[in-house]
This record gives structure tokens, C-alpha cells and sequence, in this order.
């Protein structure tokens, strides 16, 4: 996939919805709130694993990942930037403050990163807003 932020928006909003619905379904249920390391838990690997492989069906192999929990996965120019699951604490407390956030980057220069699209997807209630 080209560098288009029209084509990277639709892409992010779609992918931050499906994994705040994802989410949603997990929602104070036991088995995924159980903390993994740090304040990590269950729910921020699903949500995470889900969201890589719909990146990688959407873009293939031509983007890097960068996600709070995996770290830096790909050597694409393209730049995938991953919260899968923004507010775990309120989460873990059933507190309905949370969201799945997923922007796009481009490399323009050696230290350089031009901001492309991007989406944040409430888990609870609201709607999804994008940019590009």
C-alpha cells in the first residue's frame, strides 16, 4: 500500500473499531483482566495480537509495527504506532474509560517522521474520531 493518509485513515479507523468492539465483548470478564507483567494484562495482548494481524492482512509485509506491548516489529517505511488498549487501569476496574489508538508514520529522513492518519476508537461509548 501506497503512503495515501485518505486510504491510512480508513484503514486506522476501521482496525480501532474492530478492536474497541473486540474489547467491549472482553469487558470485566475475569480471563481478561488478569495482569501478565507490569500493568499489562490480558486484554491489552488480545487487543494487540488482533490489531498486528489485521495489519498485516490490510498492508502486508511493508510496514513496521511499534506497539507499547510487542516493541518494534518490520522494517517497512511505513510506520504502524499501536495502543492497543489506552487506559488498562480504568479497564481492569470495569471504569468505561478507555480506547484503542493507531496512527501511521512515513520516514522522510534519517531522524525524521512525517504523521500521516490516524484514529482513537472509545471501547464504551463514543465514536471512533480519525485524522489525516
Amino acid at each position: 500500500m501506497n503512503a495515501d493518509p485518505g486510504e491510512l485513515r480508513l484503514v486506522s479507523l476501521k482496525i480501532a473499531s474492530e478492536a474497541a468492539a473486540l474489547l467491549r465483548d472482553y469487558a470485566c470478564t475475569e480471563k481478561y483482566l488478569r495482569t501478565v507483567s507490569g500493568e499489562t494484562i490480558v486484554a491489552d495482548l488480545e487487543a494487540e495480537s488482533y490489531i498486528v494481524d489485521l495489519l498485516r492482512r490490510e498492508l502486508g509485509g511493508g510496514v513496521t509495527i511499534v506497539s507499547e506491548e510487542l516493541g518494534v516489529e518490520g522494517e517497512g517505511g511505513l510506520v504502524a504506532l499501536v495502543d492497543p488498549l489506552d487506559g488498562s487501569t480504568n479497564y481492569r476496574a470495569c471504569i468505561s474509560w478507555a480506547s484503542v489508538s493507531l496512527a501511521f508514520a512515513e520516514k522522510v529522513g534519517p531522524a525524521s517522521w512525517r504523521l500521516l492518519a490516524g484514529s482513537v476508537a472509545p471501547v464504551f461509548a463514543g465514536m471512533p474520531v480519525s485524522f489525516e
